[in-house]
């Protein structure tokens, strides 16, 4: 066999292989025996067919079946004689057979990336920075009491708090005139009935509504100007001045509860101190666990920034369309129309293949660091690892076994533990030093 490498670019080559007449031939004749052994030929026993009766019958598949074995040794013994270290197969093509009876085809790879990892031992970190103030456990105290307040229904001398529930009805008009008639196409903008949102919002539908409903009662009519920005989702309404009359038809007052002995027998706790000194524990524990995110990711963005080569192309790309995939995804949950998502889609695709790189080209890193330094998963750690992944995904007990079934999934889990470790241990060298967020 002869072997010729073609370099397509730094991660992908074409393996261009000719086999000899000889070699082609001497693969055919196995795959035609096992076709005289197991062919089935009528008046025949089975391995006593003549040859020429086999070749009547099997001729096309003994042919195919010759041209697949050729192809998939040599290539194989073409990868391990050139010792190149293929991450993946793309395709197979200009499969011909010579002038001499032997047989040539091109096979193009992706290659694994080689690089020089940079010296990963002392990377520069933020200091640790973990402590929790009086002041943030107030707030705590405060978040807990706002998480187990109630609404209550308005009276007539209720008067609407931030945070309290309205229900109004509005007509909106731009000079004089209803904006259903100045922009035809915005109905929900310019008249609704009954429409709930929280005093003070950013997220109602009409922009600025919700500021002027603070200090209202019941029954009680008012106007509010809104102007809609330059950049509001529904281009019709961009730049656009109206005049909303707005009616509250119900109201629900949030009532956040005292901080007194019922507020603690609820939660079991003999005083406010005891309360404070669990959430302070807790903070403490959100701080660390934060804190070393942060450090983990100084230790990704350092990896990368002092390492540089070009990942696998067909991987990078599926990795890509993946992320962009999600990208979609979290935007229409969030509530983008898809209008504006194809509009951004060129500049998302970016986005999604800035990620799938930085991702690829860490994992590649991370992967190399972990077989200097001989890291490896007790069974213990992946199970832990795998335990936290699916209570993150909230699978249930039946999925969650479905996925250990597949094997494919299993390398992928096992790789991402094993890259998580390994950054832990990365921690553990650092040098934590005050200059990179003075």
């Amino acid at each position: 066999m002869n072997i010729e490498l073609d370099t397509v670019s730094e991660s992908r080559i074409k393996i261009i292989c000719t086999v000899t007449k000889e070699e082609a031939v001497a693969e055919e004749e196995v795959v035609a025996k096992s076709y005289i052994k197991n062919g089935n030929i009528p008046g025949f026993r089975k391995g006593k067919a003549p040859r020429e009766a086999i070749a009547r019958k099997y001729g096309a598949d003994i042919a195919q079946d010759s041209m697949n074995r050729v192809i998939s040794k040599y290539y194989a013994k073409a990868v391990k004689e050139k010792e190149l270290k293929v991450y993946e197969l793309i395709d197979v093509t200009d499969v011909r057979k010579t002038d001499d009876g032997g047989t040539e085809f091109v096979a193009t790879v992706d290659l694994l990336p080689e690089f020089t990892l940079p010296k990963y031992e002392g990377i520069p970190v933020d200091d640790a920075d973990t402590a929790v103030t009086d002041e943030e456990v107030d707030a705590e105290v405060e978040s807990m009491r706002r998480n187990m307040a109630q609404f209550k229904d308005f009276d007539a001398d209720t008067v609407a708090a931030l945070d309290d529930m309205l229900c109004i009805s509005y007509t909106a008009t731009v000079d004089g005139k209803p904006l259903a008639e100045v922009v035809p196409d915005v109905a929900t903008f310019g008249n609704k009935e009954n429409s709930w949102c929280t005093v003070g919002s950013k997220y109602y539908a009409v922009p600025g509504i919700t500021d002027g409903l603070a200090g209202k009662k019941l029954g009680e009519e008012f106007t509010v100007t809104v102007q809609y920005p330059d950049d509001f989702h529904k281009e019709s309404l961009r730049g656009i001045t109206a005049e909303y009359k707005i009616t509250v038809v119900e109201g629900r007052h949030l009532e956040v509860p005292e901080l007194d002995e019922a507020f603690l027998k609820r939660l079991e706790l003999k005083s406010v101190d005891e309360l404070k000194g669990r959430l302070r524990l807790f903070l403490e524990s959100k701080a660390l666990h934060s804190d070393r995110s942060r450090r983990i990711n100084q230790i990704s963005d350092y990896l990368l920034k002092s390492t540089q080569f070009e990942i696998p192309q067909a991987e990078l790309e599926r990795r890509t369309e993946e992320t962009l995939g999600d990208i979609i995804q979290y935007n229409l949950r969030r509530g983008v129309p898809k209008e504006e998502l194809e509009k951004g889609r060129e500049e998302a695709m970016k986005t999604a293949r800035e990620q799938a790189d930085s991702r690829m080209r860490s994992g590649f890193i991370l992967d190399k660091i972990a077989e200097e330094l001989e890291i490896k998963l007790s069974n213990e750690e992946f199970s832990d690892f795998v335990n936290r992944i699916f209570e993150a995904e909230r699978l249930s007990e039946a999925k969650a076994k479905e996925v250990l079934k597949d094997e494919a999934r299993v390398r992928i889990l096992h790789a991402h533990a094993t890259r998580e470790k390994t950054l832990g241990a990365l921690l553990e060298k650092a040098t934590p030093t005050k200059t990179l967020n003075p």
